[in-house]
């Protein structure tokens, strides 16, 4: 049971961190920036009405982001919000902009002001895309520094020989390390190294040793050991961006990416039924959540009670759920009437019900499984054991309900079908034999898919 301060904080949260609100954000960041930029453009003298205007859209913009921080707050303190570290840049910037705009007369507030401008990078917060490419180039860097020290190496060992060889010819070039140091690095970029070195071809005594000396230092660093950090921040940045892409999910998922009418109303239902322990524990939670949809749809008679499609409908919603479970008229019609869940007046009880549920989580198990078995390749990371172990429990479970409508005498369950494809009532009117033979293909086929997925 939660208090109602706690829902109102769940349907906060779940507002803030929706694509709507998330995109009006970016686009609210995206037009401070250009205002940055026009403050920079203009450079609007005080008192003037342009100075006066801009001026005052930043204002309204620092009381926006200071609304939206509140918003984050309320929703997602205590942990949720310390953990992520854009949450404490947004803080940063935001209190930095409070500060200007209130205590103007602080010294070095201007120069704190300028972090305002960095307000834009909170894009990558937003934008997932934007996101997953920063974190890509965090994970690639660190192996890139390793390819980059030689390069530094390499320099440095020519910037201290070039001090001896050309010290005395081109002391503003070559008069100490330092110096050095930048010379060789501007030769490395190309620039303007043709004049530099036809310069010393000149004063020195051996023009050949000379031209050595630097293009080798080209071939070797500009083309060679330049080229080998690019490729190693590639690759790395290649396996980054893969990695994330496995796992960019840290919890299961319901449907196939693909078309969006194929999403489940029930998704929320049967995440949270995922983690049952066996076939009573998942009867009795169906048997709770059936008594929530009636008791929110206001109809009595509690276990026996019947639902039409406008009753679950409004029974899924008014349980204010976050997000709300919206069971429409196709949800109705491809869900229950085609798997003949209701009867002849369009209503359904607790034992279409469970079905309805069973079928969800059966959907949500094989959709899961199929889409990591497409989407990932390479090692088994720890959401393909989860996909994996949750489609077995569900078999598991099959089994589970097949040997209990057997000892019960009823070898057909209502409408439900098995984990096969071949429908129950059509294996039950063929010999025994042949049931069986069928029976031992199917986990034959089993194994080799799953003895395939563990090769690979």
């Amino acid at each position: 049971q939660m208090s109602q301060f706690a829902q109102v904080r769940r349907y906060v949260r779940w507002l803030y961190l929706g694509d709507r609100v998330q995109l009006v954000v970016a686009g609210l960041i995206v037009l401070n920036f250009f205002l940055n930029i026009c403050d920079t453009q203009l450079q609007a003298v005080e008192g003037t009405v342009e100075y006066q205007v801009l001026e005052f859209a930043d204002i309204i913009f620092g009381y926006v982001f200071t609304f939206e921080l509140a918003v984050n707050l309320f929703g997602t303190l205590v942990h949720e919000f310390v953990k992520d570290p854009w949450n404490w840049f947004d803080l940063l910037v935001v209190g930095i902009t409070i500060l200007s705009q209130n205590v103007p007369g602080i010294p070095g507030i201007s120069v704190l002001r300028l972090l305002r401008t960095f307000r834009v990078f909170r894009l990558f917060k937003r934008i997932p895309s934007l996101k997953q490419i920063l974190i890509c180039l965090q994970q690639s860097v660190p192996p890139m520094c390793n390819a980059f020290a030689i390069v530094c190496l390499v320099t440095c060992i020519y910037a201290i020989m070039a001090v001896t060889f050309f010290g005395t010819m081109r002391d503003d070039l070559f008069g100490d390390f330092f110096s050095s140091l930048f010379t060789m690095f501007q030769i490395m970029t190309g620039d303007q190294w043709g004049d530099i070195t036809r310069e010393l071809f000149a004063q020195a005594e051996v023009p050949a040793l000379t031209a050595m000396f630097f293009v080798s230092y080209q071939l070797l660093v500009s083309f060679v050991l330049v080229n080998v950090v690019i490729a190693v921040l590639l690759d790395e940045f290649a396996k980054a961006a893969s990695s994330a892409k496995g796992n960019s999910s840290g919890c299961l998922q319901l449907y196939v990416p693909g078309n969006p009418d194929d999403r489940c109303p029930l998704e929320n239902v049967s995440r949270d039924l995922v983690n049952f322990t066996d076939l009573d524990d998942l009867e009795n939670r169906v048997h709770f959540l059936f008594l929530r949809v009636v008791r929110a749809a206001d109809i009595s008679g509690g276990e026996a009670a019947r639902m039409s499609e406008t009753e679950l409908y409004d029974g899924f919603l008014r349980m204010g759920t976050v997000p709300p479970i919206l069971f429409e008229s196709k949800s109705w019609d491809r869900y229950v009437v085609r798997h003949r869940l209701c009867d002849d007046s369009d209503t359904m009880g607790y034992r279409e019900f469970l079905i309805l549920i069973k079928q969800a989580l059966r959907r949500y198990q094989l959709r899961e499984l199929t889409s990591v078995m497409d989407g990932e390749a390479g090692g088994w990371s720890s959401r393909r054991v989860r996909c994996a172990l949750a489609t077995i429990k569900g078999m598991l479970v099959e089994e589970a309900q097949q040997a209990r409508d057997f000892d019960a005498g009823n070898l057909v369950p209502n409408n439900e079908p098995g984990m096969t494809a071949r429908p129950i009532r059509a294996a039950a009117s063929k010999p025994l034999p042949v049931v069986l033979n069928a029976l031992v293909t199917d986990m034959k086929r089993l194994h080799e898919r799953f003895d395939q997925i563990e090769s690979e």
